[in-house]
């Protein structure tokens, strides 16, 4: 998956479900990183990139974690014992622990 973070288009929350009912990797994947730009409801991004991280797609679980930390850099209204509790869990998949540790640190410096 290549996502060029400088052609981001805005996505609404309606895309964001549509493009998640029709089920093509690449795409949930683009529209999880686009949300963090472009949906501003904090709650209601976490509630989505939670249920993302039992998706059967590796991929998916990956990019919605690095996501929950990018939520830290970009959204004053998030909350940091949140996901922290969210995050912390995943530290025991250990194919994911990488981008949990990363997350983590995200939270950690902008919360």
């Amino acid at each position: 998956m290549n996502i060029r973070y400088g052609s981001l288009k805005e996505i609404s929350k309606t895309e964001f479900l549509e493009i998640l009912g029709v089920g093509v990797i690449e795409n949930i994947c683009n529209a999880i990183v686009r949300a963090v730009y472009f949906i501003s409801d904090y709650n209601w991004l976490v509630e989505q990139f939670v249920s993302l991280l039992g998706h059967a797609s590796l991929e998916v679980r990956g990019v919605a974690i690095t996501c929950l930390g990018h939520l830290a850099q970009r959204n004053q209204d998030a909350n940091k014992q949140q996901l922290l509790d969210i995050l912390q869990p995943l530290l025991l998949d250990q194919q994911l622990v990488g981008r949990v540790e990363d997350a983590i640190d995200d939270v950690e410096i902008f919360l």
